[in-house]
């Protein structure tokens, strides 16, 4: 009997996805060029702003017109904006303020406009996968249905009676035949239930729920995690477990060459036995350490490969030691190629909108003379609080990890929104006015407008992914005694992601270098963040901030090692 498989679907799947990560990859290159061209332009037009002199008033707008032009030829310039530019123009006099309102609305709206459409291409490329990959496990589905039709025929054959001998038969063979078809019963039952998984599934974390619901009873694990590779570092991204206590939890990270999964090959399946024995001969490997604590005794690891590139590992592990030494090796490795499709669904959707989302962010950062280094580390302390703030009666109904993937990968949005502040007043090294101050302040809405518009899109397929975004990058700013901006919101009206990633993100602008100020050490920085308790923070807040000292500590450290310039 032929091995029924699905790798051929998968390498033709491989071959697509390479193809369509390459358009997506230019559409992304297309819109960094995009914004750094409006990054340019508006660098030059707030340079012939802040030298205008009114004396030379003719010789002044001479050389405003040709910046002019280039604006108004803008790709996505709406027509109505490119009009009320005109009109202030036509009518400047000494008054710059009604041309520079115009013309940072065109930006902004072009801006927006640009992520609308960025945001429509990243949906329908989502359902391409997903249909694609709702076709392929249906394909392998019924190359099973068939298999199973030819082994029921073969079984009539077997009780045919024998011409020669009228009551022979090949009792011996029964056993195997029966076997067998155990085996193909129950990959037909796991191929039913991961194609409905796979369809319903938009997120990795709801792809990993989802065979946890499903199949842990069939696969016999009682705990299944996802990591991502990011860079160098392999990243918890999603666990759930049967033991009472999560040790290993989503967001938990370490170099991958500190670990023995560097060492896994592509459409290897990795089997580990006994993880106290694995411990002893690794007793470096925290994960591994973890794993034990939460009486986990035996684990499969199945790598997630798009390409020739592994971007993600699977681990199901269970409480008994060789737990799945009954598991049918080809479930374990129908099950891989599935995931292999499936993952890069999910994983794609999800970087590929968090990655068009966070280059805006980026950018504004780089203009702002912020480090991409910052967002990582503001989002990592956010995290840490937010896992404390969970162990708080008040909140421990509410805080789960899905909340915590949630502000670990929206946190590093919070300033999207610097995006649409002028130059003039983002990279000014002096006190702000009053008036430019105000200005400022509206990064806060601009973030929260410009990551609604990409999820009015999303909404139109079923779809909402940056609801927590938009929370935090209107309500970071936001004190706990109501002084705060841009709602004057108060206590327990502030949203609780916004009253976690405040605390994170003034923490790391503490303790790093800025173009302003030098950085407190660790300890100063902590005392600082406490004293603000009940004024400037939720004191609930504050309370799982210094409960987390020392695992905020070791990040401090390992992020201090690794960009140590910013440190001193």
């Amino acid at each position: 009997m032929n091995n029924i498989s699905i790798i051929g679907n998968t390498k033709r799947f491989h071959i697509i996805t390479i193809l369509l990560s390459a358009i997506a990859m230019s559409f992304m290159i297309y819109t960094l060029f995009f914004v750094r061209h409006i990054d340019n332009l508006k660098t030059e037009f707030d340079t012939a702003i802040i030298t205008f002199n009114p004396i030379f008033h003719d010789q002044e707008i001479k050389k405003l017109i040709p910046i002019l032009d280039k604006i108004e030829h803008l790709p996505f310039a709406r027509h109505q904006d490119i009009l009320a530019v005109k009109l202030a123009f036509s009518t400047l006099k000494t008054d710059l303020a009604p041309l520079q309102l115009s013309v940072s609305n065109l930006f902004n709206n072009a801006i927006i406009d640009l992520i609308n459409e960025l945001f429509l291409i990243m949906l329908f490329t989502f359902l391409f996968f997903l249909a694609l990959s709702y076709i392929l496990i249906s394909i392998s589905q019924k190359k099973l249905l068939k298999e199973v039709t030819v082994l029921s025929e073969n079984i009539e054959n077997i009780f045919r009676p024998d011409p020669v001998n009228r009551y022979h038969t090949n009792i011996k063979e029964l056993k195997p035949i029966e076997s067998t078809v155990q085996k193909i019963v129950d990959r037909y039952k796991v191929y039913k239930i991961m194609k409905e998984i796979t369809f319903n599934a938009m997120t990795v974390e709801d792809l990993t729920r989802g065979i946890y619901d499903n199949l842990k009873n069939i696969l016999k694990f009682n705990r299944i995690a996802f990591a991502s590779v990011e860079g160098d570092r392999i990243v918890a991204f999603a666990a759930f477990s049967d033991s009472k206590t999560l040790k290993l939890k989503s967001g938990f990270s370490q170099k991958i060459h500190q670990n023995s999964l560097s060492k896994i090959k592509k459409d290897e399946i990795r089997y580990i036995k006994d993880l106290e024995e694995h411990l002893r001969e690794n007793p470096k490997s925290e994960s591994t350490k973890l794993l034990v604590e939460e009486g986990m005794n035996s684990s499969i690891t199945i790598p997630i490969f798009i390409g020739d590139e592994v971007r993600g590992f699977l681990f199901m592990n269970s409480f008994e030691k060789d737990g799945f030494k009954n598991l049918d090796k080809e479930i374990i490795e129908q099950i891989r190629d599935i995931l292999n499709i499936s993952y890069q669904k999910t994983i794609l959707t999800t970087k590929m909108v968090i990655a068009a989302a966070t280059s805006f962010t980026k950018l504004s950062e780089k203009r702002d003379n912020e480090t991409g280094a910052h967002i990582v580390r503001m989002a990592t302390y956010s995290k840490i609080i937010g896992e404390g703030l969970s162990r708080h009666k008040v909140y421990s109904s509410f805080i789960d990890e899905s909340l915590l993937n949630e502000i670990y990968l929206q946190a590093p949005l919070h300033d999207i929104g610097k995006i649409g502040i002028p130059d003039y007043i983002l990279l000014k090294k002096g006190k702000l006015s009053q008036e430019e101050f105000e200005i400022m302040k509206t990064h806060t809405v601009i973030g929260w407008e410009i990551l609604d518009q990409f999820d009015v899109e999303a909404s139109k397929f079923g779809r909402n992914f940056f609801t927590i975004g938009k929370l935090i990058a209107r309500s970071h700013h936001e004190r706990w005694d109501g002084k705060g901006y841009p709602d004057g919101l108060s206590g327990g009206k502030i949203p609780l992601c916004a009253r976690i990633v405040a605390v994170g993100d003034v923490f790391d602008a503490l303790t790093t270098r800025r173009p302003y100020k030098a950085p407190f050490d660790f300890e100063d920085a902590f005392e600082m963040i406490l004293s603000e308790s009940g004024t400037h923070f939720d004191p609930e807040v504050i309370k799982a901030f210094e409960e987390q000292k020392e695992s905020i500590r070791d990040f401090y450290e390992e992020f201090k090692k690794e960009n140590p310039s910013e440190y001193t």
